[in-house]
């Protein structure tokens, strides 16, 4: 899995493109990468030139998505930090977590699910944070995306869990890509 590195210029030049196509976020993506990363892509045998291909080649391999949700910041919460942990502090979190992602779902304008969905995760982990059982980040995804509306219900029925990724930021540079695919 290659690296991802995102610079500022990067995430500007994600911006234009996505505004170029109509579009209002660079994490909403309908089908098809930005026209300028497709090329290199496709062309791209072992390692594309830019991180931003980068991560979009590893994204657009796992699933063509109906959409893909970026999350700056975040990074879903483990289950093994939810133990032992008061109850209060426990829905505290869980309501952070759910405030956190129908934020994102709004301002991306991601729309509701109708019938079952595929969810990927890919996380762009801080530099120096290791990685974690990705079986124990479904749990809190899933229950914020279902109060977000973008799933049904959390149940084999409505969605299909797909993969956990990971890469590393670069210069602080963290959050978690969601891709969503319908069924």
């Amino acid at each position: 899995m290659p690296t991802a590195r995102f610079t500022p210029a990067e995430i500007e030049a994600f911006e234009r493109e996505a505004l170029a196509r109509g579009g209002t976020s660079t994490s909403h993506v309908a089908n098809v990468p930005p026209p300028s990363i497709m090329g290199e892509i496709v062309k791209a045998k072992k390692k594309p030139k830019s991180t931003a291909a980068a991560v979009l080649t590893a994204v657009y391999d796992m699933a063509m998505p109906h959409a893909v949700m970026f999350v700056p910041g975040w990074l879903p919460k483990s289950l093994n930090k939810s133990i032992g942990v008061h109850w209060a502090v426990k829905a505290k979190s869980k309501k952070a977590e759910r405030a956190i992602i129908q934020a994102a779902v709004t301002v991306q304008k991601i729309k509701p699910a109708a019938g079952q969905r595929r969810i990927d995760l890919h996380l762009v982990l801080p530099p120096k944070q290791r990685t974690c059982d990705p079986d124990n980040l479904w749990k809190s995804v899933l229950d914020a995306l279902v109060h977000a509306k973008v799933l049904v219900d959390d149940n084999a029925r409505y969605r299909e869990q797909g993969a956990v990724t990971f890469s590393r930021g670069n210069g602080g540079l963290y959050g978690t890509f969601i891709l969503i695919t319908d069924r």
